[in-house]
């Protein structure tokens, strides 16, 4: 019998990025500048029991999010990706240990496993009463244009092990760039016109490549 492995990057029946998260210095900052350089609005806020903001969700298209918790230190936190095949997806990856679904407080249910280099990697799926699906259903279009997150750069130790890993095992490269140690999370987002700018940073320093759609 072949190992599973052979099969997982061909199998794992994930349909892209659901969201990436961060955590940030300053939330309104934050959701003023992807409001002003993307288009990119907000969709719900998840909040504790004083009411204060714990979660700030922004929708970038009818199915993709940015997660944004205010906190120090600023920085990266995880990427989700997208399947309707969540038991599927959990049964393929046993071999990373997995642990069971649980159904977050937006109403998706999820789980997550580690990559080579400890980066929280998520597999999501929408429920119908989720508050995603609540936002996709009102979503009216990104004032920008269409835009969409192609891929996320992710710093790794030791690119051979990492290409296995997004590769070989879970077949979900074609999201992933794969950068030198130290660097920093790079997002790269589709958008119809790239004449006002090619490369930005946000308020906490992510570099963010705005990249032509493809045709």
């Amino acid at each position: 019998m072949l190992p599973l492995l052979l099969f997982l990057a061909a199998d794992l029946p994930v349909s892209g990025i659901s969201h990436v998260g961060f955590r940030v210095a300053d939330l309104e900052k934050t959701r003023a500048f992807y409001s002003s350089a993307l288009g990119i609005e907000q969709a719900f806020d998840q909040k504790d029991a004083s009411g204060k903001t714990t979660l700030a969700v922004l929708q970038i298209d009818k199915d993709q999010f940015l997660e944004f918790s205010p906190g120090a230190p600023a920085g990266f936190t995880h990427i989700a990706f997208l399947t309707d095949k969540l038991e599927n997806v959990r049964a393929l990856v046993e071999k990373f240990d997995p642990p069971e679904l649980r159904t977050g407080r937006d109403r998706t249910r999820n789980f997550s496993i580690k990559d080579p280099d400890g980066h929280r990697i998520e597999f999501v799926r929408y429920e119908a009463d989720s508050l995603q699906a609540a936002a996709h259903a009102k979503f009216a279009g990104n004032s920008h244009g269409a835009i969409h997150l192609k891929k996320v750069g992710i710093a790794v130790a030791d690119r051979e092990r990492a290409n296995k890993f997004f590769h070989d095992a879970l077949g979900v490269d074609r999201y992933i760039e794969l950068l030198t140690p130290g660097a920093a999370i790079r997002l790269y987002f589709e958008i119809p016109d790239t004449t006002k700018a090619s490369a930005i940073s946000d308020p906490d320093g992510t570099p963010i490549e705005l990249v032509r759609q493809s045709q």
